[in-house]
């Protein structure tokens, strides 16, 4: 995870708090490359205060 993506995720989790809001799904493809780094065109990005979970399908597994 890159020092930037690191901040934004801080920077979220902050407002997350504030709000008592325990998790955020993201879908839209440029907030998830925005928050993670992936760049596919399909996957939800789940993020907690303590995780972040990124679930794609079969064309992405490494």
């Amino acid at each position: 995870m890159t020092l930037k993506i690191a901040n934004r995720l801080s920077k979220l989790r902050r407002r997350l708090a504030e709000r008592q809001i325990e998790a955020i799904l993201i879908s839209q493809p440029e907030n998830r490359h925005y928050l993670s780094g992936f760049d596919g065109s399909a996957g939800f990005l789940l993020i907690t205060p303590e995780k972040r979970v990124l679930a794609t399908d079969f064309r992405y597994t490494e």
